[in-house]
């Protein structure tokens, strides 16, 4: 209803009212026309809109869901009085303040109905107990009471009021007298003597200098003079009750229980009922509130409505609504309030809340829906309160708190009122269009079409009917669009297209017909477009076909898989575009973008190929738009593509690059050439010379976070539509670029090692210091009241919080932090309003933050807390010199200590030097002793054991060349055999000691490697059976095949055929030699025993000596060199082993030495 027929219906009521009021009809009569008349201007004016409520109740923490009084102090916390406690918020968390009888820090009663601030930012609370007065800097209380002390007694714990008249003096209405407080020393005094009655109720205060103030009592109105302590009761004609009183400018109006007042305050001094007037208009009006506009027209709220006074005092009735309140509180709360756009708002008891638009008149009425979580919350309202960003906070009867921001509504909302008929037919939104008229058609899922008519403020609204040929062929509507001519054209999900016939309303229906190949070729119709030629084209899930509306036939183009040139996938969801140069642009569902040569009748296809950065990012097309330089902007499943025609390439946006999401539904272009997209995550302001971002959620006014595939447009005028699945935005994108910096960052919470730092007694000298005791860490002051910080070494690790107070009714806000003197840029922390550190070094640091502006701008407004980490005592400059000059100290005398020491050192180095020249001489002389032995040993085995052999064959060959001729032939074969023995034993004789000398010099090669030990074995057991057999000796062998192991074959070969020879040699006929051979531990040993004569005790040690000779002769007269046994010692040791042996004289001995395994390492390899 447009704003001349409100008007002609206020007027109307007016005049119908002063006809009651002149005629003195009853009150009955009266009752029954004020309904009436009720009835008839919430007719005229009440009219749904998309107001979007945030809602805080006790489960977002609030102490009780009736809130009575609401106030936000001038640091930007706000503050809500309840029947429980009271609050403080700070746009995230509650903290809760209660009475407590054992505590005296806090409120004085739990029932907050006021809540005040003086010029010193100390906050005062008013109850039916008493008064609190609270200092947000320490957080501490004083309360104030009939039971106080005399300094801190009330007159009543009734607080009614609370006013500062200058910068000393706080005076405190109360249910039975007038108080002042001494703001310096905190002291309370009665205000008496200044012709007050003191038993009186003061329900109101109101200042006209530092001196003299207005007191609304019970017993009437009094100017008071405290400067000359006098007071004057203001006398109204027929003397009525007296509720509110409004200074403005040089008047004083007064608002009574029979209508309004007022005077002159240059007529102060001579008040009477001549210089004071009253609204004769008003007369009847019971009033509560006294408001005055900018054009300085006056506003009065009374428990029946709310009435307006022009400036020729002419009241009007504005908006009637009788109201009975169940509220309990002593204290009235004001229900009408000028804002900071200039809207008045008034809270009824029942009816919701009116905004009344100063400008143009318009009244809007807002109430709860049940079925809207976003609407108001309660329609009873208790208190309404403006913050300093001009968000509107409304304390509710028993529903909590309902906020209004401002500029949370960036985008109209259009979404179903299931109250009414007059709305959206479905929230559920597919498509929308702007038509020539100025009509927005929407289509919905399941509920047809709804037609919005701006200028009537109603909706049309057209569904299927069955049985109705000419009505929508099917509820579920996917594209509506509006050709050249005018017509429009809707595609359902389902029934085909329709073309609509605006006379009559009906639609005309075109579906698919099996039979008639130009017919449509699917009836789910996705896209229509309307290409430069006036020709149609309509994208299916079926195909693509084109519309000649001169004979309304359809030619189809579907995919061929057997021709490249055809459309790339018959399933063409909702884009359709013809560029600057004339060919079509489609996109499909699963086979990617196409361009359509209508000349040639060509299809090009644009498929995602994983291993082409430059090609299509998604087969998934929603939207395709051409910017003037011819650019395809191309909105996909996965990622905004911009593609470039003449070089074929494709680049792509994402997350990445800013965007909230990479599911791209529209790409919409404004006025300034920004691109607007819709997401699974809200609509993005794209720039696309700058690629910069700007993002908006549900939180800037959208319908939801996700939107629906096709449903955008942009109207003729420049508005951008975007649907979704709860409802319908409308964007006028010149709107969006203006943002106020609302900034106001306070740091909230200070934790050290974890743990919340307290608020302690002001007593120390830092004020800024972080102390510990045996409650925890403290401060002297709360840390949003610090500017500076000071943290021990020891504890610096700390976490701080910080919010933006300016913008606390957003729940999207973003923010970066520098901590200067160790980040060299801004850290971007997102929505995340807290940052920890840990291990700082010592210094002097500066934490800033700064919050994001709506439109993407950071603000200018930063804030900064300056932390000094204090170093501990052994970093500090006193202790410093103290370390340089010990240090240098220590340094004086280590030098001189040195000097001695280095002295002491070359004289004992030169001792030692001397001691070890000596061990090496006694150690040479004794190694020479060694040598000499050995070479002793070595010529004595050489001239003794050679010289007995070489005797032997001189007096055999004596005797043959003597008595050759003579000797028996027996006794020639006896002689040749001893010559044969003598030969043989200085060969063997020879043989050892060449081989035990070559070991002394290292000129045995030693060649390790895995071989077959059992093979060695049964060799020496071969070579030496027959020597046993001829000794009557029985040899035993006791091994396995396939015993491995690892050394120099021959050494190992040596070692056996010795111990073997000797074991023979030692053993008397009759007996036994074994050979064995077995694994003990990671060895092989081999063991040669035998059942000979045995060697004595003296003996065993002398064995591997060659200094000490120890030679016996064989059981069979067998000689030996004494070298043997020492080869083989060496020879096993050469091959990492050990030789044993074990004998008893008289039964026999046992040789054994090991040898390793088969894979043993080499010597580099261990190494």
């Amino acid at each position: 209803m447009n704003t001349l027929t409100i008007a002609i219906k206020l007027s109307t009521l007016n005049t119908y009212l002063r006809r009651i009021y002149m005629h003195g009809i009853d009150f009955v009569k009266y009752v029954i026309t004020a309904v009436f008349l009720y009835i008839f201007l919430t007719a005229a004016t009440g009219s749904y809109s998309d107001m979007r409520f945030k809602r805080l109740t006790i489960n977002d923490g609030l102490s009780l869901s009736s809130v009575y009084c609401i106030y936000q102090d001038s640091k930007g916390y706000m503050w809500f009085g309840t029947e429980d406690g009271l609050n403080k918020f700070d746009g995230k968390n509650f903290k809760v303040y209660r009475a407590s009888a054992d505590n005296k820090n806090t409120i004085s009663y739990k029932w907050v109905e006021i809540i005040y601030e003086d010029a010193h930012k100390k906050l005062w609370f008013g109850s039916r107990g008493g008064l609190t007065r609270f200092d947000p800097v320490t957080e501490q209380f004083k309360q104030y009471s009939r039971k106080s002390a005399n300094s801190s007694r009330l007159s009543n714990d009734t607080v009614l009021c609370l006013m500062q008249i200058n910068e000393q003096a706080l005076l405190v209405g109360t249910l039975k007298g007038l108080d002042q407080i001494n703001l310096q020393a905190g002291d309370i005094t009665r205000f008496s003597g200044y012709g007050i009655p003191e038993a009186v109720a003061v329900s109101e205060l109101s200042p006209l200098n530092e001196n003299t103030f207005l007191a609304t009592t019970s017993l009437g109105l009094y100017v008071v003079n405290m400067a000359q302590k006098t007071s004057k009761k203001i006398i109204l004609s027929d003397n009525p009750h007296i509720s509110t009183v409004n200074v403005q400018g040089n008047s004083v109006w007064i608002g009574t229980a029979d209508g309004l007042y007022y005077f002159q305050l240059s007529d102060i001094k001579n008040l009477n009922e001549q210089t004071v007037h009253k609204v004769i208009s008003t007369s009847g009006i019971r009033i509560e509130q006294i408001l005055f506009d900018p054009a300085s027209e006056i506003w009065i709220s009374s428990p029946g409505g709310l009435y307006k006074v022009d400036s020729d005092q002419r009241t009007k009735p504005v908006i009637l609504t009788p109201q009975i309140t169940h509220s309990l509180a002593i204290v009235k709360a004001p229900n009408l309030l000028l804002d900071k756009f200039n809207n008045i708002w008034y809270t009824t008891h029942g009816e919701g809340i009116y905004r009344i638009n100063h400008s143009t008149g318009q009244i809007e009425n807002f109430k709860t829906n049940p079925c809207d979580p976003e609407s108001l919350s309660e329609n009873s309202i208790n208190c309404i309160y403006e913050d300093q960003t001009g968000g509107i906070w409304l304390g509710t009867f028993g529903a909590g708190i309902s906020v209004f921001n401002p500029y949370a509504q960036k985008f109209q909302l259009i979404k179903t009122d299931p109250t009414t008929s007059n709305t959206l037919a479905s929230n559920f939104v597919w498509t929308i269009c702007e038509d020539r008229e100025g009509r927005v058609w929407v289509g919905s899922n399941d509920n047809g079409i709804s037609v919005l008519l701006p200028h009537e403020n109603r909706y049309l609204h057209f569904n299927h009917e069955p049985g109705n040929s000419q009505s929508l062929s099917h509820s579920s509507v996917r594209k509506i669009y509006e050709d050249s001519d005018g017509i429009i054209w809707i595609g359902t999900d389902g029934g085909g297209l329709n073309r609509f016939n605006k006379k009559t309303n009906t639609f005309t229906h075109y579906k698919y017909d099996p039979s008639n190949p130009n017919s449509i070729p699917g009836n789910s119709v996705r896209a229509i477009y309307e290409d430069k030629n006036g020709m149609l084209w309509i994208g299916t899930r079926d195909g693509l076909c084109k519309l000649d509306k001169s004979n309304m036939s359809f030619k189809r183009y579907r995919h061929d898989p057997e021709d490249p040139k055809s459309l790339s996938h018959n399933f063409v969801y909702s884009a359709i575009h013809q560029d600057n140069k004339g060919n079509l642009w489609i996109g499909t569902y699963g086979g990617g973008l196409n361009k359509f040569n209508i000349a040639r009748q060509e299809f090009t296809n644009y498929r995602f190929n994983s291993n082409d950065p430059i090609g299509i990012s998604d087969d998934i097309v929603f939207s395709i738009h051409e910017d003037a330089e011819g650019i395809l902007w191309i909105g996909t499943n996965s990622q905004l593509n911009r593609f470039n025609p003449a070089t074929g390439r494709f680049t792509h946006f994402g997350i990445d690059e800013g965007l909230p999401n990479e599911v791209i539904y529209a790409v919409l272009p404004d006025e300034q050439g920004n691109l607007w997209l819709s997401t699974n995550l809200g609509v993005c302001r794209f720039n696309p010379e700058t690629h910069s971002t700007l993002n908006y959620d549900v939180t800037d006014g959208l319908q939801s976070n996700e939107f629906n595939g096709g449903a955008y447009h942009k109207g003729p005028g420049g508005n951008l539509y975007f649907g979704g699945v709860y409802g319908l935005n409308i964007i006028d994108p010149e709107f969006i670029g203006v943002a106020d910096d609302l900034s106001n960052i306070v740091f909230n919470r200070l934790e050290i090692l974890g743990e919340e730092v307290k608020i302690l007694p002001a007593n120390r000298t830092e004020r800024h210091r972080v102390v510990a005791d045996s409650a925890g860490y403290g401060l002297p002051t709360h840390i949003s009241y610090t500017n500076e910080l000071t943290i021990d070494y020891s504890v610096r690790q700390f976490s701080l919080e910080f919010i933006d107070l300016g913008n606390m009714l957003s729940s999207a806000v973003k923010y970066t932090y520098k901590m200067e003197g160790l980040d060299d840029t801004w850290q971007n922390a997102t929505n995340r309003n807290y940052v920890s550190y840990a291990n700082l070094s010592p210094g002097n640091y500066a934490f800033k933050v700064k919050s994001q502006l709506s439109n993407g701008n950071w603000s200018n407004k930063i804030a900064e807390l300056k932390i000094r980490i204090v170093p501990p005592f052994y970093k500090t400059w006193w202790f410093i010199m103290f370390e340089v000059m010990l240090t240098m100290a220590l340094i004086f005398a280590g030098y001189r200590y040195l000097l001695k020491f280095r002295t002491y050192k070359l004289l004992e180095e030169k001792n030692e030097r001397i001691k070890r020249a000596n061990r090496q001489l006694k150690e040479s002389e004794a190694s020479l002793k060694v040598i000499n032995a050995t070479k002793d040993k070595f010529f004595s085995i050489v001239s003794h054991d050679l010289k007995n052999p070489f005797t032997s064959l001189l007096s055999i060959s004596e005797m043959f060349k003597d008595s050759y001729d003579s000797l028996e032939d027996d006794e020639r074969k006896d002689s040749i055999g001893r010559i044969h023995n003598s030969m043989k034993h200085i060969y063997n004789l020879l043989e050892n000691l060449l081989t035990w000398s070559r070991a002394q010099s290292n000129r045995i090669q030693f060649n390790p490697a895995n071989f077959n030990l059992s093979k060695v074995l049964q060799e020496n057991y071969n070579l030496y059976s027959l020597a046993a057999e001829k000794k009557k000796i029985k040899l035993e062998a006791h091994f396995n095949d396939d015993i491995m192991a690892f050394g120099d074959r021959e050494m190992i070969n040596t070692v056996v055929r010795n111990l073997l020879n000797n074991a023979l040699k030692f053993t008397p006929t009759g007996k036994k030699v074994y050979l064995e051979a077995k694994q003990i531990k990671n060895y092989q040993e081999v063991i040669v025993r035998d059942e000979g004569v045995g060697i004595p005790d003296e003996n065993l040690k002398k064995l591997f000596r060659i200094d000490k000779k120890v030679k016996t002769v064989g059981t069979g007269g067998e000689k030996g060199t004494g070298l043997g046994l020492i080869i083989c010692k060496e020879f096993v040791q050469k091959n990492h082993g050990e030789i044993n042996i074990e004998s008893e004289e008289g039964v026999g001995s046992t040789f054994s030495f090991t040898i390793p395994p088969e894979n043993y390492p080499s010597e580099a390899e261990r190494l």
